[in-house]
Order: structure tokens, then C-alpha cells, then sequence
């Protein structure tokens, strides 16, 4: 589905004509643009850790950052990050780490000089490309812009319809994603995630 599709996927949730492409000059068409362009794909993405569009990367401290006190070493966020769904102290993405500081685009810590992160992504590799959502997401997708543009809509749509059709796509997106997602492993105890984080590729310990 791509973005002329998401649009005439909402006009008919709305009982509306479909449009023949994005730019065509009618109402339903503008308020789709409006309501596209305003939320920039962040609104849906930033729901839930979507498999899709998850991106792991390693992070090393930003040595242009001081810290004149407080936590040692500063790290900024990637600029196409929605959603955090994970920081760790090491590759396997095993051993949460939990003592940091949140700050605007940087996160600021002590002790590790480099960490691993999941994030959801915007990027047009990730979650910025409709190609790559499931149709499950993307016939969420529509009935979001659907409920956006529906009060301004001038005809006689059932709001509370429209409203249920959308709670509804977005639990079965929600549910269908869940089943794509990897089982966890039960969080370690303090004194083994302290150990395995302190641990040397060359298997020893610091």
C-alpha cells in the first residue's frame, strides 16, 4: 500500500469518493495532506516498539560534550529515533542499563564510554518507508488519518464509528506485531548483570 492507497483506505472508512492521486484539488485530499504533513509519521510510529521499524546500533561517547559535573560521558541520540525501546551495556542487548540521565538530545552516563540502544526508527529504511509496514499497520495508519480528518469533514460522518473502527485496526496491529516479537529472557539478578557487564570479549573479567 502506498500513500495515495493509505488515503482512499480512509475515505472509504469515511464513505468518501476516492481520490485519483494526492494532489487532486477536493477536500477529503487537502485534509489528508494536512493531517499526513502534521504528523510526519512519528504519531503511529511512537505507539509501540513495532518490530519494523526497530533499529539496534552501538553508541559512543560524544567527546565535543562536557560534563563539568555530574555523569562522565555524554551520548547523543540518533536523529531519526520515534521511540526508546532499549539501552544496554552490552552487544547481545542482554544487560539493561539503568543509570543514566536523560537530557534533551543527549543521554548522559558514567563509566561506559560506549552502550547499545533499540530504537524506533523514522528513517526511510525503517519506519519511514510504507513499503515496509505490514498491512496490518497500515490499514491502521488510515483509520488514524481517517478519525484526524473526520470532524472537519463537511458531511454527516458517524464520528463513534469511525472512532471504533480505529480502536479496533490498532489493537489487531498492536496484537499481530506482538506475535513477530522475540520471547525475553528473564532479567538477571544484580550481582550477574553487574558481572556480565563488567566482562572482556576475551571472556575474563575487569
Amino acid at each position: 500500500m502506498d500513500r495515495l492507497g493509505l488515503y482512499n483506505e480512509a475515505l472509504r472508512i469515511l464513505g468518501e469518493r476516492r481520490l485519483a492521486s494526492i494532489d487532486e484539488d477536493r477536500e477529503p485530499g487537502r485534509l489528508l495532506n494536512d493531517a499526513w504533513d502534521a504528523n510526519a509519521h512519528d504519531a503511529w510510529l511512537e505507539e509501540q516498539d513495532w518490530n519494523f521499524a526497530l533499529r539496534s546500533v552501538q553508541i559512543g561517547m560524544d567527546p565535543s560534550v562536557e560534563t563539568p559535573w555530574g555523569y562522565q560521558f555524554g551520548f547523543q541520540k540518533p536523529e531519526d529515533m520515534v521511540r526508546l525501546s532499549g539501552i544496554y551495556t552490552d552487544e547481545y542487548m542482554q544487560v539493561p542499563f539503568r543509570n543514566y540521565q536523560d537530557e534533551g538530545k543527549y543521554w548522559f552516563a558514567e563509566s561506559f564510554p560506549e552502550i547499545w540502544i533499540q530504537y524506533v526508527s523514522r528513517a526511510d529504511t525503517k519506519g519511514g518507508n510504507i513499503g515496509f509496514w505490514p498491512r496490518s499497520f497500515a490499514k491502521y495508519v488510515a483509520a488514524f488519518l481517517a478519525r484526524e480528518i473526520a470532524p472537519r469533514l463537511r458531511n454527516d460522518v458517524d464520528l463513534r464509528a469511525v472512532e471504533a473502527e480505529f480502536v479496533k485496526r490498532e489493537r489487531h496491529a498492536k496484537s499481530k506485531d506482538a506475535l513477530n516479537s522475540p520471547s525475553k529472557p528473564f532479567p538477571r539478578g544484580t550481582w550477574v548483570g553487574s558481572r556480565l557487564a563488567g566482562a572482556r570479549r576475551d571472556g575474563s573479567f575487569r
